[in-house]
């Protein structure tokens, strides 16, 4: 709810009225049909949020109580940076008139679009795009778990301002839509838009009060009988919108917009460029927020955290002399992780923390279960509240299982405060109940509701498996990965597997074993076998299963269950930045990059120290082809930890993209002294693009050739394959047929994944080789009926085959 001033009841609550012992009201904001709206202080958390007054005439009856009720637990299900989020329903208790119940909402600071178009008379068409770009995602995601608005307008579009963004246009705000599922419920306006409340209950009456916005939008006033003419497929968009039969609309407010033509292209060197795909930098873990230690003298002493905080889960310490509970903290972090209250620290910011503090090597994450003074001085580092200890030990005819919670003060010497929790079990198998009580026991602490615990709380065993074997095999993986050994990770994940098939979680992580490059048809088996897991037996937690959906759709080309997926994921977890940065690939992917601009900015306002979060960011901007706002954003990056890995590679393509290659290339060189593995690697075949746009043919492939030996040496197979690649098509501008085969057979030879069949086949064709470029398409065959990117490539491939063949209205038809 946006803070702009309205008129409000004449009951006003007071400043300075306190409800449920928590709100103070700080001023009126707005009057609506259900009740007053406020700004409040949140005292338990220091953070001010919105009331919503549910007024007596609303909540009087039964009846219209529970029908509000289910209204707001709906709304709920809404989570996206484009809507309004609605918190809690809390039933207040004292004399009036400050007994009815009210509502605790997103407090979003900026002015309503009704407040902007009253100014303006309306926005430039740029402008309006972006915002009607944002309001579509916003009502899609909604619409996606079954809620509408029903009341969309102007009154009810907040021009939400983000602190601390980094500018990317005159207009920076972004379009918030507010009232889901309340909108619907109270009268309606004194002057609503043409429409805008017909059908309510349907998605269509959305879209049709969505054509109506985009027109006040656009003109400043709603559409009369007969709406004013926009231009070329404005109009054309408009009108699908207001169309009188429901069927005949757009199905959703993202299709309306589709019949737009884009926004912007994106520039030449990322349609060309497969290799580089957005989600490899993903795969850099995140720089954990610093907290200054004044910062933590706003906190009481007591062990709730705000929605979001981070909490350092220690390792548990298997004092029971029995190597097979080894993987007993396994299962408790995979319970504390099912929370959506809070996100708890991975083990990439425990080390890096560690390093950062100058820590010998051998002290690792493992050591911080046994050193507190050292767990509470990389919790204060990273910006945690809390700390979980955990010891399981034997007891007489049983088990014990402490659990002690610490909240971390100014001085990591001491906490501030401390709680334990004891749970006992009399055998193994009572050892994952008391796991499970003691996970839930911490979440309560925390300070999660009740009604979100039991929403996500699931078996031990369910989430992981039953067999404590496997269990133990399970955590050495782990271990071993930490530790960069893949090969033993996945030996060990093996191992566990054999002990229990059924193990979803360990077929998740075999799956993570696998970058976008090295997939191959059996390595989707991995992902695959874990989701039909979950479908069937729902073994894993809701968390684990939305994120392997949407990896899993993401690598296979289906970019648009992967954003159902990653949205669902966000909604669920509002407080993981991975969430939202990982919905932005296939945003970016199906030409949504407002939206994913939407979720990187809502990622980078829960981690604002994160360099690939806001490289992502700079990656977007050039995607648009948006060069300054990428060059100011790369500038920030130099100046966040770990942002050095980032800094040469946007620059360098921000240098492409000015076509000024000599300086790209100087970029470029810079990667290769990065610590960081994918930039160090990415360094020549970067450098040799950028050369070959030069025309200095002999250099980028004597550069190539020197980066070959040194990958065959490491033995990566589809970095082999990808410099093949390179030197194929550096082949191709020559018309060097022989020469391309070489190269495009030992491509296949190196690693003969879905990406290298087709771009070798495609370069094949254009050198005329047809029976090689055929022989490329049919070893694609096994891929065509799960993978539908691989589809669409190979109909490209048939095509480019029908090219070569000179039959070019076959090729036009693929």
């Amino acid at each position: 709810m946006s803070p702009e001033r309205r008129e409000c009841d004449a009951a006003d609550w007071a400043p300075g009225t306190i409800l449920a012992g928590r709100y103070e009201i700080l001023r009126p904001l707005a009057a609506t049909g259900l009740g007053g709206v406020y700004a409040a202080l949140d005292r338990e958390l220091g953070a001010e949020v919105a009331v919503q007054r549910l007024s007596a005439a609303w909540t009087a009856e039964p009846a219209a109580r529970e029908r509000l009720k289910q209204a707001v637990l709906l709304a709920r299900r809404v989570s996206h940076p484009n809507v309004g989020r609605i918190h809690d329903w809390i039933a207040a208790r004292g004399p009036a008139p400050i007994n009815e119940p009210f509502l605790t909402l997103e407090l979003l600071r900026g002015e309503t679009l009704a407040s902007y178009l009253h100014r303006k008379g309306g926005a430039p068409r740029l402008l309006a795009r972006r915002w009607l770009d944002e309001i579509a995602a916003g009502l899609d995601a909604a619409h996606a778990v079954g809620v509408v608005h029903g009341c969309l307008e102007p009154a009810g579009v907040v021009l939400a301002e983000t602190a601390g963004a980094a500018p990317r246009a005159p207009d920076t705000r972004r379009a918030v839509i507010t009232g889901f599922g309340l909108a619907g419920l109270a009268p309606a306006p004194a002057e609503p838009l043409v429409g805008a409340r017909a059908n309510q209950s349907s998605v269509a009456a959305d879209v049709r009060a969505f054509g109506c916005l985009a027109c006040t939008l656009l003109t400043g006033r709603p559409p009369d009988a007969v709406p004013p003419a926009l231009g070329g497929a404005w109009d054309a968009m408009v009108a699908a919108c207001l169309a009188s039969d429901p069927a005949r609309r757009p199905p959703s407010a993202g299709a309306a917009l589709a019949l737009l033509p884009a926004a912007r292209a994106p520039i030449s060197w990322w349609r060309r460029r497969r290799g580089l795909r957005l989600a490899a930098l993903a795969a850099a873990s995140a720089c954990a927020l610093a907290l200054g230690v004044l910062a933590r003298r706003h906190f009481p002493v007591r062990s709730q955290v705000r929605p979001g905080a981070g909490i350092l889960l220690t390792p548990l310490i298997n004092g029971t002399g029995q190597a097979k509970f080894d993987g007993a903290g396994a299962v408790l972090r995979q319970q504390l992780a099912q929370s959506g209250h809070f996100e708890l620290l991975r083990s990439g910011q425990m080390r890096r923390t560690l390093a950062r503090m100058e820590e010998p090597a051998a002290v690792g994450a493992a050591a911080l279960a046994r050193q507190p003074a050292l767990a509470r001085q990389v919790a204060l580092r990273a910006g945690a509240p809390l700390v979980v200890f955990g010891e399981l030990s034997r007891l007489a005819g049983g088990y014990r299982l402490e659990v002690e919670l610490e909240r971390v003060g100014d001085d990591p010497d001491a906490p501030a405060r401390r709680w334990r929790h004891t749970e006992t079990a009399a055998a193994p198998a009572g050892v994952f109940r008391a796991l499970r009580v003691a996970a839930d026991w911490v979440r309560r602490r925390a300070g999660e509701p009740g009604v979100d615990l039991a929403a996500t709380d699931r078996l031990p065993q369910d989430i992981t498996t039953s067999s404590w074997s496997a269990l133990a095999l399970y955590a050495r993986a782990q271990r071993e990965r930490a530790a960069g050994n893949t090969p033993a990770s996945i030996a060990l994940l093996h191992a566990a597997l054999a002990d229990d098939p059924g193990f979803a979680l360990a077929w998740v992580r075999l799956g993570d074993e696998q970058t976008p490059e090295d997939l191959s048809a059996a390595s989707y088996t991995d992902y695959r076998r874990a989701l039909v897991l979950a479908r069937r037996e729902h073994r894993l937690s809701k968390r684990e299963q939305l994120r392997a959906q949407g990896d899993y759709d993401y690598d296979v080309g289906d970019e648009r269950g992967a954003a159902a997926a990653f949205a669902a994921y966000a909604a669920l977890y509002p407080n993981d930045y991975l969430g939202w940065m990982y919905q932005a690939y296939p945003d970016v992917a199906i030409g949504a990059p407002a939206q994913a601009e939407a979720a990187l900015e809502r990622a980078q306002a829960l981690r604002p120290d994160s360099a690939p979060v806001a490289a992502n960011l700079a990656f977007v901007d050039l995607w648009v082809g948006d060069p300054r706002a990428a060059a100011a954003e790369t500038r920030r990056i130099a100046r966040l930890p770990g942002g050095a890995a980032y800094t040469a590679l946007l620059r360098g393509l921000l240098d492409v993209a000015a076509d000024n290659e000599a300086s790209a290339v100087a970029e470029f060189a810079g990667m290769r002294a990065s610590r960081d593995t994918y930039p160090r690697t990415l360094a020549p075949r970067l450098e040799a693009d950028a050369l070959a746009e030069m025309g200095q043919y002999a250099r980028a492939e004597a550069m190539l050739r020197a980066a070959l030996i040194q990958d065959a040496a490491i033995e990566s197979p589809s970095g082999v394959a990808e410099l093949h690649l390179d030197l194929a098509f550096l082949q191709v501008r020559h018309g060097r047929a022989a020469a391309v085969r070489r190269q495009c057979a030992a491509a296949i030879a190196a690693y003969a994944s879905p990406h290298v069949l087709v771009e070798a086949g495609t370069m094949l064709a254009r050198v005329g080789d047809v029976a090689g470029a055929r022989q490329a398409l049919a070893a694609l065959a096994p891929y065509r009926g799960e993978q539908p990117a691989e589809a669409v490539d190979a109909a490209r491939l048939q095509g480019e085959i029908r090219l070569a063949e000179g039959h070019v209205a076959g090729a036009l038809a693929r």
